[in-house]
C-alpha cells in the first residue's frame, strides 16, 4: 500500500489520508463542527452593531418635589428585562439597549416610564402618589391592601343614615358604637375601638379632612370614605390623642369631566325601637292583683263592684258621671307610651353639583333634613351647605 492514497471526498471536501485511522479522526472533526469557517465581513459588522446598541446607563432617582434621593427604587428595562435598585444616594447603573424604555417604581410614588434615547446619564423625578390606602402591604400571612390593615373604606350611600355615628355602626371589626340618646341633632354616642384603651375611657380622635370635628357636625352625604386606625401605630402620627384610635373622614371632591348633578332623597318612618308592654287598664290590673292574693291563700283586695265600675267607665270614656266629670278623667286608663311616642315620617333631600373648570375642580352640595322625632316638640329642620 502506498503511503499516500488517492484523494477521496468526505462531505464535499478533499481528504488525503495515510491510513484508515487518520481518515476517521479527520472525518469526526468535520462532522462534529469543530472545524468552522472564519466569519465573513458582514457577520463581523452585525456583531459590531449589536455591541454598539447597548449603553451603560448611569442615573439618579429623586423626589420631584423635594429633590431628595429615593433609596431602593426599582429601575427596570422593559425590553431586556434587566433591573437594578438605587443605592443610598439614589444612584444606579445598568446596561440597557440604546432604544430601550425604563420603568421606575417606588412605594408611595407613581410608576414612571422613561425612554433611554441613547443617553448614558439620566435623572428621574418621581411624583408622590397621595392614594396611599391603595398600596399593597406585605404581612406575615400574605399581601393585603393598606386600607384593609388600618380600617375600612366604605361608602355610606347604600345605607339610609342621617348621622355618621349610625353609618359607622357595624361597619368595622373592633369598632363599638353605642347610642346614648335619640333626640334629633343631639344624638349621643359612645365610640370605642378595640375596647377601653386609657384610664379616662376617652373616645377616638375624629378628623374630617384633617380637622377635628364632632360626628354630629359631619353630613353623611358628603363623605367619600372613612378609615379607622386601630393599632398603637397611630400614636406615632397623632401622639397621645391617638391612644384610643383615630377615625379619618374624607369628604367628596370635584371630579373631572362634564358637570354632574346628583339628587338623593330619603324617606323613613321613625318608630320607637323597643317599648315595654305595661298594664294600662285598671280593671285588668285589679283582676291580676286579686288572682295573686287568691293564689297566696288571701282574700281578694278589690271588690267585684269596683272592677265593674272601672270596666263600664273604660267602655264609655266620654260619658259624664253625676258630678259632671267625664269618665276618661275620673277613671283614666292611659297608655303613656302610646300617648308620648308617635310614629312620624322623616325626609332628607340632597342636591350635589360636581365638575371641573379649566384649572379648578368644584363640588357644591346642599342638604335639607326634616326630622320630626317621635316625641312632640323634639324635631328639627337641619340644613347643610358645603362648597
Amino acid at each position: 500500500m502506498k503511503s499516500v492514497q488517492k484523494a477521496q471526498r468526505l462531505n464535499g471536501l478533499p481528504l488525503y489520508r495515510t491510513g484508515s485511522i487518520c481518515a476517521a479522526v479527520v472525518a469526526a472533526f468535520l462532522m462534529s463542527g469543530s472545524i468552522t469557517a472564519a466569519p465573513t465581513g458582514e457577520a463581523m459588522a452585525s456583531a459590531s452593531e449589536q455591541v454598539a446598541a447597548t449603553v451603560l446607563l448611569k442615573g439618579t432617582v429623586v423626589d420631584k418635589t423635594t429633590g431628595e434621593p429615593l433609596i431602593n427604587a426599582v429601575v427596570k428595562e422593559t425590553k431586556s428585562g434587566k433591573a437594578a435598585a438605587t443605592n443610598l444616594d439614589g444612584k444606579f447603573q445598568l446596561n440597557v439597549p440604546a432604544d430601550g424604555v425604563l420603568e421606575v417604581s417606588y412605594i408611595g410614588y407613581s410608576t414612571m416610564t422613561v425612554p433611554v434615547n441613547g443617553r448614558t446619564d439620566i435623572e428621574i423625578k418621581l411624583d408622590e402618589n397621595t392614594e396611599l390606602l391603595d398600596e399593597v402591604v406585605v404581612v406575615g400571612y400574605g399581601a393585603q391592601k393598606k386600607v384593609n390593615l388600618t380600617g375600612f373604606d366604605k361608602s355610606k350611600s347604600s345605607r339610609p343614615m342621617t348621622t355618621m355615628a349610625a353609618a359607622l355602626s357595624g361597619m368595622s371589626a373592633g369598632l363599638n358604637v353605642m347610642q346614648t340618646g335619640g333626640k334629633p341633632n343631639s344624638e349621643g354616642q359612645h365610640i370605642s375601638i378595640r375596647g377601653v384603651g386609657t384610664l379616662n375611657n376617652a373616645g377616638p380622635l375624629i378628623l374630617c379632612d384633617g380637622m377635628e370635628v364632632s360626628l354630629n357636625e359631619v353630613n353623611p352625604n358628603d363623605v367619600a370614605s372613612v378609615s379607622i386606625l386601630k393599632d398603637a401605630a397611630s400614636c406615632a402620627i397623632y401622639g397621645n390623642r391617638g391612644a384610643n384610635g383615630v377615625i379619618l373622614i374624607t369628604t367628596k371632591r370635584g371630579s373631572e369631566g362634564k358637570v354632574n348633578v346628583t339628587y338623593s332623597g330619603k324617606f323613613s318612618l321613625n318608630t320607637p325601637s323597643k317599648i315595654i308592654q305595661q298594664v294600662s287598664n285598671y280593671a285588668d290590673y285589679m283582676e291580676m292583683i286579686n288572682e295573686g292574693y287568691t293564689n297566696n291563700g288571701q282574700a281578694a283586695k278589690f271588690s267585684e263592684a269596683t272592677i265593674k265600675e272601672w270596666r263600664d267607665a273604660s267602655a264609655n270614656p266620654n260619658a259624664v258621671n253625676d258630678k259632671g266629670v267625664p269618665n276618661y278623667v275620673s277613671h283614666p286608663n292611659t297608655n303613656w307610651y302610646d300617648t308620648l311616642y308617635k310614629k312620624k315620617w322623616m325626609q332628607e333631600h340632597t342636591l350635589t353639583l360636581t365638575g371641573q373648570d379649566t384649572r379648578t375642580e368644584y363640588m357644591i352640595s346642599g342638604t335639607f333634613l326634616h326630622n320630626p322625632g317621635i316625641l312632640d316638640g323634639a324635631g328639627l329642620n337641619k340644613y347643610y351647605l358645603r362648597t
